[in-house]
């Protein structure tokens, strides 16, 4: 349970941060390019919720956590508040480059702080598109473009990108985004598989925070499941510094 949790809002966070001002007819791997890289050079403190729902039962949780982007190698620590049982929670995600990122788990219980085997980092068991939220390190399998259209969803303009895992995959065929052609937030997203709907995710609310087109809102619903996701957004800043000491395996374990 904690791998899910962990997992869907570390990530969680963020379909966070817009490009500016779009290319007026980008092709489709630029369109894929802006939308994954949104978050490039980013740093960030938010305090996220998260609210999970199935078979009639609900399940909230409180977390803060912190990124960065320093020198394009992407640092999180994600740092549970809530519920009492799962306070002092913590997960460190550290990108490394030309080698497998590393993951390490805090548990307070224990007194502990252990390396996490990467497929088990990743594991998205409520079924959130972890790339949808915006994080490198999340990112399971590459994509590859196939197209790129204008789009009405709802009242807003948009550009509907399709895309297929490069090489195949197991968990889907066919990924579809609608974005905002201006900042390439993701507004939508509808996972594939065998010509079936599998997940369908979608922004309900944005909001410009710090001059930053912001997902406030977002749910994701399992069709053949019954199951829901909500994550939402109770403060984000992406001025404040975030200190080197937060992205250690030592502040994992000090309170702050």
């Amino acid at each position: 349970m904690w791998r899910s949790a962990l997992a869907t809002v570390a990530l969680g966070l963020a379909a966070l941060a817009g490009s500016s001002a779009a290319d007026p007819a980008p092709s489709p791997a630029e369109a894929q390019r802006r939308f994954a890289g949104r978050l490039d050079g980013r740093h960030f403190t938010a305090r996220v919720l998260l609210v999970h729902e199935v078979a009639g039962k609900r399940e909230q949780r409180s977390l803060t956590v912190w990124r960065d982007d320093a020198g394009g190698h992407e640092r999180l620590m994600a740092r549970f508040e809530e519920p009492p049982d799962m306070r002092g929670l913590g997960l460190l995600y550290l990108e490394n480059a030309g080698r497998p990122s590393d993951y390490f788990l805090y548990q307070p219980a224990t007194g502990r702080v252990r390396r996490v085997a990467e497929a088990l980092a990743r594991e998205d068991v409520y079924g959130i598109d972890l790339e949808y939220l915006g994080f490198g390190l999340a990112e399971r399998e590459p994509f590859e473009a196939v197209s790129l259209d204008a789009e009405r969803l709802g009242e807003r303009e948009t550009l509907r990108l399709v895309q297929q895992p490069a090489g195949g995959s197991a968990r889907l065929d066919r990924r579809v985004l609608w974005l905002d052609p201006e900042s390439f937030v993701p507004l939508r997203v509808v996972h594939e598989r065998a010509g079936a709907r599998i997940l369908d995710g979608a922004t309900e609310e944005i909001r410009s925070i710090q001059g930053v087109q912001t997902p406030w809102r977002m749910v994701f619903d399992q069709p053949g499941r019954a199951e829901r996701v909500t994550l939402q957004l109770d403060a984000i800043d992406y001025e404040a510094p975030v200190a080197d000491s937060y992205f250690s395996t030592l502040a994992l374990i000090k309170r702050r």
